[in-house]
């Protein structure tokens, strides 16, 4: 009996193993080398153009042609899942009524979710878009937004987009006040994405700008908790640099005092 049992478990795993497999390789389909190579191409090239000019409705029967052939056009370009979420959005953006609105979101989350699986080498890109969009257009729950901004994190490193900063340490401080995050998580959070924030500011020369005006954003947010989730001597570490630049300043010296 126990003999068939692990046979019959086996079994079942296997099948959903095959089944996951199966499911993956569809959603990561290419054109190439299938009997719709060419109509997938053109739908492809159509598509396009439109949305070069910004036709998001003319494109999206040409998308959704392209997407249906091939979900991960050649398998070099990520195009029909970036395309196709903004697409959407556009969708989202335009619409009015709140069950169309979700069910475009959903849409969204899993382009989002195909794009991470098809094209793992852009992962980090990915999840930093998707945290960013979840946060400022469709407005996601906090408690959906954290693991999506966890594994872009995760992916990331110190390559991490400056686009989850700011969202990143609203949801920090929000989940703190409310008691969902202790302060050795929210510390360890504050830490980690400054290091990120300075180590590019120094070494990114495209975007130096960019992280540096994010880390003041993401910052200006997480004073809500600065005080509750450090000592003194972090505030000591970090005014005295302030003090020493300008030691006759009086009205630095109160400040300093107060914060102290």
């Amino acid at each position: 009996m126990q003999f068939w049992s692990k046979t019959l478990t086996a079994w079942i795993m296997g099948a959903f193993l095959l089944g996951s497999a199966a499911e993956l390789s569809a959603q990561c389909k290419t054109w190439i080398n299938s009997p719709d190579q060419e109509a997938a191409e053109e739908a492809h090239v159509l598509y396009r153009q439109f949305l070069k000019e910004k036709k998001y409705d003319e494109a999206f029967p040409y998308w959704q042609r392209a997407y249906e052939l091939a979900p991960a056009a050649d398998g070099q370009r990520s195009f029909h899942f970036i395309d196709g979420k903004t697409l959407y959005m556009h969708k989202f953006q335009n619409e009015t009524d709140p069950a169309k609105k979700k069910e475009y979101a959903d849409i969204i989350l899993r382009l989002y979710k195909e794009y991470v699986e098809c094209y793992p080498k852009e992962a980090a890109l990915a999840l930093g878009l998707q945290a960013y969009d979840m946060f400022y257009y469709l407005r996601s729950p906090y408690s959906e937004l954290l693991p999506v901004l966890q594994q872009a994190i995760e992916k990331g490193g110190m390559n991490t987009s400056y686009t989850v900063f700011q969202p990143y340490a609203s949801v920090v401080v929000d989940f703190f006040q409310k008691g969902k995050m202790t302060k050795e998580e929210a510390r360890e959070v504050y830490l980690k994405l400054n290091e990120i924030a300075d180590y590019n500011i120094a070494n990114n020369k495209q975007y130096s700008s960019y992280y540096q005006q994010s880390k003041e954003g993401m910052n200006v947010i997480f004073s809500k908790i600065e005080y509750d989730i450090f000592d003194c001597d972090y505030f000591k570490k970090k005014l005295e640099p302030e003090y020493r630049a300008d030691p006759d300043n009086w009205d630095l010296i109160k400040e300093i005092y107060n914060r102290l």
